[in-house]
Formats: C-alpha cells, sequence, structure tokens
C-alpha cells in the first residue's frame, strides 16, 4: 500500500509500493512452430507446457528489460497528478516503497 504526505505548502509528496508485474499468460491459441510427430506418438504434451512456462518467464524478463516498471510507474503519475490538482494540491515528491 501507499501513502500520502501533506506537507505546509499544499504539496504532496506520494509513497507508492514498486510496480510489478502482476501476471502474463499465453492464449490457449499460442501453439508450438513444429511440432515433429510419428505414427505412434502425438507428441510429448509436458514438453509443450514447460515450453509454454519458460516462454512466458522470458517475456516477463524482456518486459522488465524493456522498461515497462518505469513505464507504469510514470503512468501512475501521469494518472495521478491531475486528480491531486482537483483536490488543490501539488505533487512535490514521488517516492517509491522498497520490496
Amino acid at each position: 500500500t501507499g501513502d500520502i504526505k501533506i506537507n505546509s505548502d499544499n504539496s504532496i509528496t506520494l509513497i507508492l509500493p514498486a510496480p510489478k508485474i502482476l501476471s502474463s499468460y499465453l492464449t490457449e491459441e499460442t501453439k508450438p512452430f513444429l511440432r515433429e510427430t510419428g505414427i505412434l506418438t502425438n507428441g510429448n504434451e509436458q514438453l509443450e507446457t514447460e515450453i509454454r512456462n519458460e516462454t512466458l518467464k522470458i517475456m516477463t524478463i524482456e518486459a522488465i528489460q524493456r522498461g515497462i516498471l518505469d513505464a507504469a510507474l510514470k503512468n501512475a503519475t501521469n494518472a495521478l497528478a491531475p486528480l491531486i490538482g482537483n483536490m488543490g494540491y501539488t505533487i512535490q515528491e514521488i517516492l517509491i516503497q522498497s520490496d
């Protein structure tokens, strides 16, 4: 949870929780690009599940490296600033809680 400190000059210091990825998923339409099967086998579902899970991990890491958490913080700031302004305050500082 976050916190708000109202300063004597009608400015606000916001203390926000650190942004985090809450969920990631692949749709059911996501299929293997190439699946080798034979006469006696229909593929390995366990291997496909492991590959899907590994893909999700890689996607999450890549999203973080490309700045999705920084973008989330910027979006939060852009959304909160007008709301706080409508209440007669300005944002002086935004602090992020450590985990």
